[in-house]
Order: C-alpha cells, then sequence, then structure tokens
C-alpha cells in the first residue's frame, strides 16, 4: 500500500481536494471526516471509518508521548537486541 500526503485547500467554506485524490473518488463518495481538537488535526476517508477502540487510542496516545520530542535519527534507532529478548513480567515486577 502507498501512501501519499496531499495537501486541500479550504475555498469559501468548502473543502477543495487535489486532482490526484479526485481521480481516486467516484462522484457521490461519501466521506468520514474525523477531528480532534485538542491534536488540531482532521483526518478524512473515503471508506468505512476505523473503529478505534478506546483501549487503541490510549495505545496511541500513551505512544505519542513517549515519542514526543524525538529526532527520527532517535525515533528510526533499532531497539538493543537485549531489550526485545527480555522476560516477561507480572505486575509486581517478577518474572513470568
Amino acid at each position: 500500500m502507498v501512501m501519499k500526503s496531499l495537501i486541500a485547500e479550504i475555498v469559501d467554506g468548502r473543502l477543495v481536494l487535489p486532482e490526484e485524490a479526485l481521480a481516486l473518488l467516484p462522484p457521490g463518495t461519501p466521506l468520514r471526516v474525523i477531528t480532534d481538537s485538542e491534536k488540531g488535526t482532521v483526518c478524512i476517508y473515503a471508506k468505512e471509518s476505523p473503529v478505534l477502540s478506546t483501549q487503541y487510542r490510549e495505545m496511541v496516545s500513551a505512544l505519542d508521548e513517549l515519542n514526543d520530542g524525538l529526532t527520527q535519527e532517535e525515533y528510526f534507532k533499532p531497539v538493543p537486541e537485549d531489550q526485545l529478548r527480555r522476560p516477561r513480567q507480572d505486575d509486581e515486577g517478577k518474572s513470568k
């Protein structure tokens, strides 16, 4: 799957999609809009919007917070092998 970020404009109160996006959408396609006022984001979907469970949203928010402020180099740095293979721990910190 190839994803691309395109720029759309709001002109006279109407969303004007770029030609490349319009070429993928048949006329009359309903668009679903998901907004996040805290982050100031708007996502537009031409298919069924993804169903995001509360747990999934919490996980993504936590990951956003963990990664906030990282450079691309830091973000994409490989995880050390010893961290990938460490034993699971229960809630009390004991190895399972």
